[in-house]
């Protein structure tokens, strides 16, 4: 794809951008470097790189794109942030098309780097990719660990963050390649690749996010099941392998295996266990993580493993010593007997609907922030049905709570006739609000169902900042950290 010194241009700063950068110029091509904001704190980084400053622009857009990007361009790198329904990107698609300049992906860079590694080392390194709209980062650190228990040298890497061209930058710099590299890969960064060749790869779920992104539930469809054509092997739930025809794929299930390579659950006097056709494995109740989400996660990652050749003992080892990842229903501390959890990264809807029904205390939710397009009815549903099953409130906040107001079909502050629904400006108001609906045994979920950066700089930070709350409320109900 890339042969001898090119011209690229590598549109947005971010984290990804700047990792595209870096490679390119260490590799000695012409890089450019646009943003379409007024300023970005890698700009630095970029000149410090040895970029010219006229090689870095900023405010890109429809109107002046033209002024900017010529077409001597060999190709023009996207940043996943770039929506392809956005008018800018169609008249740069337009462009380069009419230009013949070859729109890319940070991902078909580390594909192009990890190929010329291969060609003159005899161990090529085994590439797992994993998508979905839930669960990517759990079943990528998931993978990492299994690969590590098995004696292999692995690293974590894509949307899950460090990027891929960054480790591969650490690699090349320390000539130090590891035996396999999990993959967590978004439905942008899929959307803008074409050069990809990963041993297995799995489609965790496909739910609505990332609407606004893609304009529509069906292009964002098609951006996930593109990894399959990425792949070697497939792996799937049972009820996937038949929406999707993958006859020849690795199989989990929720029920009793029925083939030799599918993995299930079995249920003995009353205890749920991993199993295969043979025997139990290990109980469910072993692994550290809890909810039936994390179940299926779980045996996808096993079937991730088990596809490129690693045995099942060391992966049931790693599943048993695996902790949850942070700001994905972690426990934060508990206030005279309320309990709060940490599920921030419960951006979408349905990341929360699996959080709600994984929990099986009654439950105050924080929910709200930047809605992308969704569709809130599945959480509308869920929600209704805990109210029998003790839902004691709700607390919206952000920009999209009076769409959440909406969905939920709030009258008189209350939702289902029952239900008392709080509205408020801060994250520390919602902790506030959330426990004076709590009683003593009660859970305070944060998941929000939404994006965070209406209010904050991305769900870590408002993971980190209910928590803090939390704390300081702890402190004013005078219990000590």
């Amino acid at each position: 794809m890339v042969n001898g010194k090119q011209k690229f241009l590598v549109l947005g700063m971010g984290e990804t951008g700047f990792a595209c950068a870096k490679w390119l110029n260490t590799h000695g091509h012409e890089v450019y470097c646009f943003d379409t904001r007024e300023q970005h704190p890698n700009h630095e980084n970029l000149i410090n790189l040895g970029l010219p400053e006229r090689n870095i622009k900023f405010n890109l857009s429809p109107e002046n794109f033209k002024d900017l990007i010529h077409s001597d361009f060999d190709f023009i790198v996207v940043s996943p942030g770039l929506s392809p329904e956005s008018q800018l990107m169609k008249s740069i698609s337009d462009f380069a098309s009419k230009n013949n300049i070859k729109i890319i992906s940070e991902i078909d860079l580390f594909m192009h780097a990890i190929l010329d590694h291969n060609k003159v080392n005899s161990t090529p390194i085994k590439i797992i990719g994993i998508t979905g709209t839930n669960g990517k980062t759990t079943v990528t650190s998931m993978v990492r660990l299994m690969c590590e228990y098995s004696g292999l040298k692995a690293v974590a890497a894509g949307n899950i963050s460090p990027s891929a061209l960054t480790v591969i930058s650490e690699f090349e710099q320390q000539n130090k390649w590891p035996d396999v590299i999990a993959l967590e890969l978004s439905s942008a960064q899929l959307f803008y690749t074409s050069e990809l060749k990963l041993d297995a790869s799995t489609i965790l779920n496909i739910t609505q996010d990332h609407i606004d992104w893609h304009g529509g539930m069906q292009a964002y469809k098609e951006s996930k099941l593109k990894i399959f054509d990425f792949s070697e092997q497939k792996i799937a739930s049972d009820e996937q392998a038949k929406e999707y025809g993958l006859n020849k794929a690795w199989i989990y299930t929720e029920a009793l295996p029925q083939k030799e390579n599918e993995i299930g659950v079995n249920e003995l006097n009353g205890m749920k266990w991993f199993c295969t056709t043979q025997k139990n494995l290990m109980p469910v109740d072993a692994m550290k993580i809890r909810g039936h989400h994390n179940v299926l996660n779980a045996m996808a990652a096993i079937q991730l493993c088990q596809s490129v050749g690693l045995p099942l003992e060391p992966l049931l080892a790693a599943l048993r010593d695996y902790e949850a990842q942070p700001h994905r229903c972690t426990y934060v501390r508990d206030i005279n007997g309320v309990i709060f959890i940490d599920d921030s990264k419960g951006t979408n809807v349905g990341a929360t609907v699996a959080a709600i029904n994984g929990m099986y205390r009654n439950l105050v939710v924080i929910l709200g922030g930047e809605g992308k397009g969704q569709d809130f009815t599945p959480l509308y549903e869920s929600l209704q049905k805990r109210v029998p099953d003790g839902l004691r409130g709700l607390v919206l906040l952000g920009k999209d709570k009076d769409l959440l107001k909406s969905s939920f079909h709030v009258k008189d502050g209350l939702f289902a006739n029952s239900v008392p629904v709080k509205e408020v400006q801060s994250i520390e108001q919602a902790v506030h609000d959330a426990y004076a609906l709590a009683k003593a045994g009660d859970l305070v979920l944060l998941s929000p169902a939404c994006a965070s950066t209406d209010m904050f700089k991305n769900y870590h930070e408002r993971g980190v900042k209910f928590a803090d709350a939390v704390y300081e409320l702890a402190r004013t109900k005078g219990e000590m950290a």
